[in-house]
Parts: C-alpha cells; sequence; structure tokens
C-alpha cells in the first residue's frame, strides 16, 4: 500500500501546475516554456563547523565637538524655556489679580459717584452761590484758550550711567532680566 501511495502522488510537473486531475491523469503533460523538467537536486544539509566563537571588539567612538556644543546649546535652550515658561505663569496670575481688582475698582467708583451725585446737587449749589455772591461767573477777559496745534516735544534728562550696547552686555542684561 506504501508504494502504490508513493507512486500515486508523484507529478509529471512542477509548480502550479503539478496538480493531478480526478482522473488520475496530468492535467497538463507538455512543459511550458521555462518549466523544470526535472526536480532539481537537493542540497546537502550544511555542516556546522565546531569552531570557537570569535569575540569582536569595537574601537571605542570618538565623540564629535559639534555634538557636545549642539547639546550644550539644547540644554541651555531648554532651561531658558522653562524658566521663561515659569516668569509667564507668573505674569499672567499677576494680571489675572490685577483684572479682577480693576473690576471691583470700577465697581466701587460707579458706587460713589451714585452717592456723591445723591449726597451732592451741584446745579442748586452754584445756584446757592451765585445768589449769595461768593461765587461769580468769569468774564470774558478770564478765559483762556490754549493752542495744541504744534507737536509736543519733551526733553529727558537721566542722570543715571548709560548702557553699555556690546553683545555681551546685552547677554547679561538678558540673563540678569531673565532670573532678575
Amino acid at each position: 500500500m506504501a508504494q502504490r501511495r508513493k507512486s500515486s502522488t508523484k507529478y509529471e510537473t512542477f509548480g502550479n501546475v503539478a496538480y493531478e486531475a480526478a482522473t488520475g491523469e496530468a492535467v497538463l503533460d507538455a512543459p511550458r516554456d521555462g518549466a523544470v523538467s526535472e526536480p532539481l537536486p537537493r542540497l546537502r544539509p550544511r555542516e556546522e563547523a565546531q569552531t570557537e566563537a570569535r569575540v569582536r571588539t569595537r574601537r571605542a567612538g570618538v565623540v564629535s565637538p559639534f555634538a557636545v556644543i549642539g547639546f550644550l546649546c539644547v540644554a541651555v535652550l531648554a532651561v531658558v524655556l522653562l524658566v521663561n515658561c515659569t516668569q509667564l505663569a507668573v505674569y499672567t496670575d499677576e494680571m489675572t489679580t490685577l483684572r479682577t481688582e480693576l473690576t471691583d475698582l470700577q465697581e466701587e467708583e460707579a458706587d460713589l459717584l451714585v452717592q456723591y451725585e445723591l449726597a451732592y446737587d451741584l446745579k442748586s449749589i452754584k445756584e446757592d452761590m451765585l445768589a449769595s455772591g461768593t461765587m461769580v461767573e468769569p468774564d470774558e477777559s478770564q478765559k483762556v484758550t490754549l493752542d495744541l496745534s504744534e507737536p509736543d516735544s519733551i526733553v529727558v534728562y537721566d542722570a543715571s550711567e548709560p548702557e553699555s550696547t556690546g553683545f555681551w552686555a546685552q547677554i547679561g542684561h538678558f540673563f540678569s532680566n531673565l532670573f532678575g
């Protein structure tokens, strides 16, 4: 039976046309162009040599000075970014408190103006003072008109020492403002 089975599974062709039909005959008897007519020889199993494993060492790498400078620049920029973020958070918090204080002061101003207007009637006070003679309306000779059509000019005298404008002075000023 084993003999019979081996002989019945032998195919006449190789590849994707190697299936037999239901009648036991090969589907294609003629080989196609480029089809292999004989099976490829079996390769011998690879013999692994029993040799000692060689330890390969690698030379120590040289660190590039540009890489070191690059890492230092990245570290400095990270520190500056962190400091600026904290300063931004502090300034944002301060701005929020000042805004709430401003709205409180504006509400208080509105309340005080209402109380002032209710307490003092300026028109009646003016009429009373004019009638009693303690207050006199100014006449045309006492009125002065200011002409502001010319541009303003301001001169500021500062006694402090002038700031230096050198590159290193500007960097020092930047870091003093950054951490100060």
